[in-house]
């Protein structure tokens, strides 16, 4: 091309007596775009024909140039130039010999570039500038992106690289202008509006400089920021110290672009529309911004209700507030009203109202059940009387103590089911266990009860070290409640006591039941006895019977069992004849084989000696003439339960008494305080010969206690309360 053509088709070419100067674009039709250690170049090579005198002289000149190389965080600038370029070096083999940076084409000193926390680094393939975005030498710009605010950052660095290749040298340097991409900032409104002062005070921002207000839409007027000024807006502008703005307005609530919302039960809603005009100088492009604010101010005293609960039932009280009674209450779903105020134990006076609801009530909601209680919650609701719109909401949640699960010594449990909020389809009758042949033995609406067998029902058993565990499941489509009884094999217990001087005792009258038992042991260490299922007891004659008679529910260490007479009879009437006694205060002397009293001392059972006897006596068999009477033999003996601290009856110091002496006394009333009743055993039958066949059973009476206030003594009186069972009981725990 002709420098005409070459100026025609954009490029710039010029000389001097000493410079030839080429010009082109980026993106010109000979230039040639090409890649170098990851950065986009691009290059233009060309020969300038350069005509002195009668010589023509020829310039062959590239030029490349980075059209890229910048990525962006949103707090640096990273700009990437190639150290060694391949179109203006024959060979990789450089030296550099200075490398520096600098801002709109000036070069900066590295004090400036340390203060402005710039970063240039020269590696051996890539020199890298960093700048952070927003530093100093840069500037920031609004745009405005689908009525949306967006910022820019802008900066033009320049990096001058002076290297040598062979004798010459070149000095490269390039002035890279970059913008950072959008980034949106949306304006904030801020509602700093203090109700009690009934004013709304809004700020928005933050912009850069080159923005300003223009207008602000109030409902449906549209004002300039003098004419809102003018109507007591208050519209304000304030800078800040790094050039950047925010403007505040204030707007009375009783202004008449001023919206009001009344929300039950207590509160007013101001809202203000806003909508703001703004614009970006010196383009001027216009956005705008739409806000609603809003401000609750409270003045009505709504009604309000408290609660509590004990162990059986939720106690709630209602304050009528200062808007009377407006409104209906409701206990669940049901208004509270007709025989539920009788019910409930309704009572109301000018100002409230209270109530007792327990907790298993038809109003309640049962939300959660475990072994040991059930959580139940009372729903209480006020509702306007004209809109029922709710004006008060109030729920209390409690836990109520409920044995849930029963674990009984003779191997049966009992469970208690109940319906839950969370399966409100359940019909308790529908329940069953993991065997659905077993159903509730009885139920309501809410309530299932189940009794059975450890060894029924589906369910199972297992050890886990000193523990056996039997579980089962009361089930549903979506109910599962599993019931488990705890049986300790064997337990331990260490316990840490303190102790400390005791105040003198002092004597307190009260009523308290006592129990005497007559059992019989199966040897003379008195550990095992014949249970309820093994009596009749089967003997062979003259072996010996182990008698153990105890005071049972004392702890009382002053009170002290005494044996007056113990006898046997043929039959179970303790009064029948024949009979042979075999204790009469002491041993019987008219016996062949004396009655033998074992001493009693404390262990792991025996708690208090004082309360056991026990006595050993041979089998025998009463006889008619001649011959021995088939049946059964019956063992009773009269006791005496006295105050060891006031021995003035004879039995008391443990002195033997006839029975004659003892012919006219009262059972309900015995010197001393001291008190006689009666226990008797099952059963026992003389063997023969052949094998035995236990079926043991043993009696108990009840004793209600009175003590004294004027004769400080305890006083007893004894009512024989039929048969008892007593077996050896494990601990179980629910």
């Amino acid at each position: 091309m002709t420098v005409a053509q070459a100026m025609t088709n954009g490029y710039g070419i010029n000389t001097t007596p000493t410079r030839i100067l080429v010009r082109a674009a980026y993106n010109s039709t000979e230039s040639q775009p090409q890649v170098i250690q990851t950065v986009p170049m691009a290059v233009l090579r060309s020969t300038t024909f350069y005509k002195q005198r009668w010589m023509v002289m020829m310039v062959d000149t590239a030029v490349t140039c980075p059209t890229d190389g910048t990525a962006f965080t949103e707090q640096m600038i990273t700009w990437n130039v190639p150290r060694v370029l391949p179109p203006l070096v024959p060979t990789p083999q450089i030296t550099t010999l200075d490398v520096q940076m600098g801002v709109d084409g000036r070069k900066l000193d590295p004090a400036t570039i340390h203060n402005r926390d710039y970063k240039l680094d020269v590696g051996p393939q890539l020199i890298t500038v960093k700048i952070p975005v927003g530093a100093d030498g840069g500037y920031y710009k609004s745009h405005v992106l689908d009525n949306t605010y967006v910022i820019s950052y802008s900066i033009e660095p320049m990096l001058e690289h002076t290297w040598q290749d062979g004798p010459e040298k070149t000095k490269y340097t390039v002035l890279h202008p970059i913008t950072t991409p959008f980034m949106p900032r949306p304006p904030v409104v801020t509602n700093n509006t203090v109700p009690k002062a009934r004013v709304f005070n809004v700020t928005l921002g933050t912009f850069l400089p080159d923005v300003e207000l223009v207008k602000i839409i109030v409902g449906p007027e549209t004002l300039t920021v003098p004419e809102a000024n003018l109507k007591g807006y208050n519209v304000q502008e304030h800078v800040f110290p790094n050039g950047s703005k925010t403007y505040t307005l204030q707007v009375p609530f009783e202004d008449p672009n001023v919206k009001q919302k009344v929300t039950p039960p207590d509160t007013r809603t101001y809202i203000l529309p806003l909508t703001y005009l703004l614009n970006i100088v010196p383009e001027n492009t216009p956005f705008t911004h739409p806000a609603v604010v809003e401000a609750i101010l409270q003045d009505i005293i709504p009604p309000t209700v408290t609660g509590y609960c004990d162990g059986a039932a939720f106690y709630t009280m209602v304050t009528y507030g200062n808007m009377g009674r407006n409104w209906i209450p409701f206990v669940g779903s049901r208004e509270l009203g007709g025989s539920l105020l009788a019910l409930y134990k309704y009572n109301a006076n000018a100002t409230n109202f209270w109530m007792t609801v327990p907790y298993n009530s038809a109003d309640a909601t049962y939300e959660v059940i475990s072994s040991s209680g059930i959580r139940s919650r009372l729903d209480l609701t006020l509702k306007d009387i004209g809109t029922m719109v709710v004006v008060a909401d109030f729920s209390l949640s409690c836990s109520f103590p409920t044995k849930m699960i029963d674990c009984f010594t003779n191997g049966t449990m009992a469970a208690l089911a109940v319906k839950v909020e969370s399966v409100p389809s359940l019909s308790p009758s529908q329940l069953t266990l993991r065997d659905p042949s077993c159903r509730p033995l009885q139920s309501d609406a809410i309530n299932a009860v189940f009794y059975f067998n450890v060894n029924s029902c589906g369910t199972t058993r297992r050890f886990d070290n000193n523990l056996l565990t039997y579980e089962n499941e009361v089930l549903f489509t979506s109910y599962r409640l599993r019931v488990a009884c705890y049986y300790l094999v064997n337990d331990t217990k260490v316990v840490q006591f303190l102790y400390q001087n005791n105040p003198a005792p002092v004597v307190q009258p009260g009523l308290g039941d006592l129990a005497v038992i007559m059992r019989l042991a199966l040897d003379s260490t008195y550990n095992d006895f014949y249970g309820a299922q093994d009596y009749p007891v089967v003997k062979y004659l003259r072996r010996p019977l182990y008698f153990e008679v105890e005071l049972l529910y004392s702890r009382d260490p002053q009170a002290e069992l005494f044996l007056e007479n113990c006898w046997a009879t043929y039959s179970a009437d303790r009064n029948s004849s024949p009979k042979w006694d075999v204790v009469d205060s002491c041993e019987n002397s008219a016996d062949e084989y004396l009655t033998i009293f074992h001493p009693v001392s404390s262990n792991a059972r025996v708690l208090l000696p004082s309360h056991l006897k026990r006595f050993e006596v041979k089998m025998f068999s009463f006889t008619s003439g001649r011959d021995a009477l088939k049946g059964q033999i019956y063992f009773h003996c009269s006791v005496v339960i006295c105050d060891s601290n006031r021995p003035s009856d004879s039995l008391c110091s443990r002195r033997c008494i006839p029975g004659k002496q003892r012919l006219g006394r009262s059972a309900e009333g015995m010197d001393g305080g001291a008190v006689k009743a009666f226990v008797s055993s099952g059963p026992i039958e003389l063997k023969r010969d052949g094998s035995l066949h236990f079926m043991p059973r043993s009696g108990q009476f009840n004793v209600w206690s009175l003590l004294g206030a004027a004769m400080g003594v305890c006083s007893v009186v004894v009512f024989v309360a039929g048969v008892v069972y007593f077996w050896k009981m494990p601990k179980s725990v629910y």
